[in-house]
């Protein structure tokens, strides 16, 4: 391996990390609710496995036991992020996560029962889908969303919830108007 080749595996592995320190930085420290996203994270790390793979026909073998290991977390941990897709921490009061399902339930006219504490049933002419809220503190649950495979009115609560609930890296909000 050149000394090039391993400055650039230096840089990979190094930005990876810096990318996802300060993802989780930007999640731990956000004054507003925010998710973070399972397929996210999973799609990050399945970039930077990628990256490090395509470098491997420009010259930088997989010869180091570290950069073996990096690369195989990095492969394995996306793909079990990426199917562990419908998984969100989110940070939020529960009280109000739970408030705000039932308010866009009513709003979207789904029939929604809550059985026991954080676990809604939404039932509709199609089916019945479930979704679970598991505090794990009083500003932080863990949210598993249905699957939801047919345009339905489930699809339209999920498209909802992730935007009240966006990941936390801040968006630009452009507002235009007429003087």
């Amino acid at each position: 391996m050149s000394p090039e080749g391993s400055l650039r595996l230096v840089g990979l592995w190094s930005s990876a990390a810096v990318a996802l320190a300060a993802y989780l930085a930007l999640f731990f420290l956000a004054h507003r609710p925010v998710t973070l996203r399972l397929r996210r994270l999973g799609g990050l790390a399945l970039v930077i496995a990628g990256v490090r793979l395509t470098l491997v026909p420009l010259g930088d073998s997989l010869a180091n036991r570290t950069d073996i290991g990096l690369t195989g977390i990095a492969l394995l941990g996306g793909v079990g992020l990426w199917l562990g897709g419908r998984v969100w921490l989110v940070r939020g009061e529960t009280a109000v996560l739970r408030e705000e399902v039932r308010m866009a339930c009513d709003g979207l006219f789904l029939e929604c029962a809550e059985p026991r504490a954080g676990l809604f049933v939404f039932t509709t002419k199609v089916g019945t889908w479930r979704l679970r809220l598991l505090a794990l503190s009083r500003r932080m649950q863990l949210v598993v969303l249905p699957r939801v495979d047919v345009p339905s009115k489930v699809a339209l609560l999920v498209q909802w919830l992730s935007k009240q609930y966006p990941g936390p890296v801040p968006r630009l909000h452009i507002v235009l108007r007429k003087e």
